[in-house]
């Protein structure tokens, strides 16, 4: 009988072969090309889900390279068919700019079918809106992580496929962000622009410039809990969201930022340090709203927070639809 043991890898336990490659985007697109080109039910659904039922693919490339001088992270190809995918880790989306060259280099090729799809954590939703549906005249579809998952959890194959699939599935879980309603929140806090040094260092300074934000673990309505986004506004509006990328827990902040006055002592409330990921910026202005005033911290939902108005709607909106979700459930 075979027996499995533990494995683990700088520490960290391992649950799937796709994590010994890494978490990076190119790590992902690796982890599902592999299982594209070794899973024939699964590629099937897979360009059914992005509108080609009917592709007949024989190959799959990875990070080709062209005359237009871009890397694709995941190209289909056939005698018929030609798709090429590229993908985005966290709630970024791939560029117009980038398609266009991808767009151009389909319409060079003589296969009758062609589509570019773009993959990320975002919701569709949120895709829809900053996403055309055709480039030049060619078909643009989204697809997310969590849909590709749920196509590997879903389809069938010979018992080696299964298993490849479960250890993607497994992966996309622990590597994708956005995996549930939960991980959806962003915590939304306000910043100041009163200088904390005597050299003029602020609030803002602080996330902007070094990238950021620190708060005491669990005190004063603060969460016990690191959020996987965090949202910063000021002059009146949400001006940016943020992964966090990490954090420690730390009771000296001059480890961090020596030039914060000698008071500053956290040694009888331990704080979150978090490292910010990149900025995500509405693409609208999105002002506080009726109830959000003053300091107030506030939770709400990412897809929201990009697509209201105001973060009080998003706010009101996000525990409306949190507790839609717990009666389905208390329904079914």
């Amino acid at each position: 009988m075979l027996v499995s043991v533990e494995i683990r890898n700088h520490g960290k336990l391992i649950g799937s072969i796709f994590e010994l490659l890494g978490s990076k985007e190119d790590d992902i697109t690796k982890s599902i090309g592999w299982a594209l080109a070794n899973s024939d039910p699964f590629r099937e659904a897979v360009c059914a889900a992005i509108g080609e039922p009917d592709a007949d693919i024989d190959r799959v490339l990875l990070q080709e390279f062209g005359r237009d001088g871009g890397f694709t992270a995941i190209e289909l190809s056939g005698k018929n068919h030609h798709i090429i995918i590229e993908a985005k880790r966290g709630w970024w989306l791939p560029g117009e700019w980038q398609f266009s060259k991808y767009s151009s280099r389909l319409q060079n090729c003589s296969t009758r079918c062609k589509r570019l799809v773009a993959m990320s954590d975002c919701t569709r939703t949120f895709a829809s809106i900053h996403l055309p549906t055709e480039l030049e005249g060619i078909p643009l579809t989204y697809l997310g992580w969590r849909d590709v998952a749920l196509i590997a959890d879903n389809v069938s194959g010979t018992h080696a496929e299964k298993r490849l699939l479960r250890q993607l599935v497994t992966y996309l879980g622990k590597v994708a962000t956005m995996q549930d309603v939960q991980s959806n929140w962003v915590y939304v806090v306000s910043l100041s622009g009163n200088d904390v040094a005597e050299d003029g260092l602020t609030w803002i300074d602080i996330v902007d410039k070094h990238s950021r934000y620190f708060h005491p673990v669990g005190k004063r309505g603060f969460p016990k809990e690191p959020p996987n986004y965090i949202a910063f506004r000021y002059w009146g509006q949400l001006q940016s969201i943020h992964h966090i990328e990490s954090f420690e827990v730390s009771t000296n902040p001059h480890d961090y930022f020596p030039q914060l006055p000698e008071d500053w002592d956290w040694k009888d409330t331990p704080h979150y340090v978090y490292v910010l990921g990149p900025k995500i910026r509405p693409s609208k202005v999105v002002k506080n709203g009726p109830s959000v005033v003053r300091s107030a911290r506030v939770w709400a939902m990412l897809d929201l927070l990009l697509t209201c108005d105001t973060i009080t709607e998003a706010r009101n909106l996000s525990y409306s639809r949190q507790n839609a979700s717990e009666i389905n459930d208390v329904l079914l």
